[in-house]
């Protein structure tokens, strides 16, 4: 067992060591045919990317008025993944060119206040935009990065607007986190175009929020009546609150300082049910199942961290029995087989039970995949 402990702690040190690199950012362009412009965007690789050649695949967070906000979003999505809340993702934050132009679905220049508006002279490109994220962006990420096919937007604002756009057409966004979205445009026009559309059995996951109070503003009923009409209308068409359609009332927040709440709350909706509350105290069986329910749902693979997974089955090896840890490591061996230590960590549970040919067998696999790890050296040189 005294082998378990210090491997035990040596991954809750990993874990430790992960949860501090927060550098792994790319700046990148891409030539839009259909936009006819370069466009720029960051994107943040989780820490564990480089770590992992072929195991594990990662969903994408697409973020709207990237050069706002894919700072606070990167940062939130790196504390809830490593903290276990959320899985890890990788983040794409799109920075503008003409923000009124590709975020509009149709053309008008009557602003929110009713009157003519000059500034909107060029609103209406929201299709555009559609068409280059998801036929130019999104293939071009799926060329270059493993990704697992799950994609969440998150939208502010016009945004936000672009983000119901997306939804009424059929956008291939699995999720949705829309944030003060101006669905007043055009006499609400989005909304009425939801008329058209016919919703899925799991139709996109929506996490709406809105901000601002009477107590601070008169000027926000117009926004928040189309809101409101749009998310009855999401409710007519099939969605459930508080399970696939959460909408939340920020009332502190003014229409500029509500994204901050707005995605950390969004993104622990969205992926509600990743995290097990009370894992350590429930029977590995019932974490398993919780975990293939969460899949089942997403409809993609969304593997449980190994590192949590590696803590908790040695947990249970340590306090309970290897009836209750050794499934957990088997599973970690199942999602990570490029991982060395997760191997390694399944071939010394089985040398303690007894279980010799087995031990050898994944002995062997970490010593293919890390042949020079001293530990690991240490170890098959002491079984000599």
């Amino acid at each position: 067992m005294r082998a378990s402990l210090i491997l035990f702690i040596l991954c809750t040190a990993i874990f430790s060591l992960y949860s501090q690199d927060l550098d792994a950012v790319k700046e990148d362009s891409l030539q839009s045919e259909v936009l006819n412009e370069t466009r720029s965007f960051q994107l943040y690789l989780p820490p564990s990317y480089s770590k992992y050649k072929t195991s594990k695949h990662y969903p994408v967070i697409f973020v709207l008025d990237g050069e706002r906000l894919f700072d606070v979003t990167r940062s939130q999505v790196h504390f809830l993944s490593q903290t276990a809340k959320t899985p890890e993702a990788i983040v794409v934050g799109i920075s503008n060119t003409n923000r009124t132009r590709d975020f509009t679905p149709t053309s008008t220049t009557i602003g929110y206040s009713g009157e003519p508006d000059e500034g909107l002279n060029e609103s209406g490109g929201a299709e555009s935009f559609l068409d280059f994220l998801e036929n130019e962006l999104l293939p071009h990420l799926e060329s270059s990065y493993r990704l697992n096919g799950y994609y969440l937007l998150i939208g502010h604002s016009f945004g936000g607007l672009l983000g119901a756009h997306a939804l009424a057409q059929s956008s291939v966004m699995d999720a949705y986190v829309l944030i003060d979205p101006s669905m007043w445009w055009d006499n609400e026009t989005v909304t009425s175009s939801l008329d058209a559309i016919t919703l899925s059995d799991n139709p996109p996951r929506l996490y709406i929020s809105s901000a601002d109070s009477d107590k601070y503003s008169n000027e926000i009923e117009f926004m928040r009546s189309s809101q409101v009409n749009f998310q009855q209308k999401l409710t007519q068409l099939g969605y459930v609150p508080d399970s696939n359609l959460k909408t939340v009332i920020y009332d502190q927040d003014n229409h500029g300082t509500v994204p901050l709440r707005s995605i950390l709350d969004g993104i622990e909706f969205i992926f509600q049910g990743y995290l097990v509350e009370g894992m350590a105290h429930r029977p590995s069986a019932e974490f398993i199942r919780s975990f293939d329910a969460f899949e089942e749902r997403m409809g993609h693979d969304f593997p449980a961290m190994e590192e949590l997974v590696t803590w908790l089955g040695l947990r249970k090896v340590k306090e309970e029995s290897y009836q209750e840890g050794l499934p957990l490591l088997k599973m970690n061996a199942d999602n990570y087989p490029d991982s060395w230590l997760v191997l390694y960590n399944l071939a010394s549970t089985y040398e303690e039970m007894g279980e010799v040919k087995l031990a050898e067998e994944y002995y062997l696999k970490a010593q293919a995949l890390a042949p020079n790890n001293p530990d690991l050296l240490e170890k098959l040189n002491n079984r000599e």
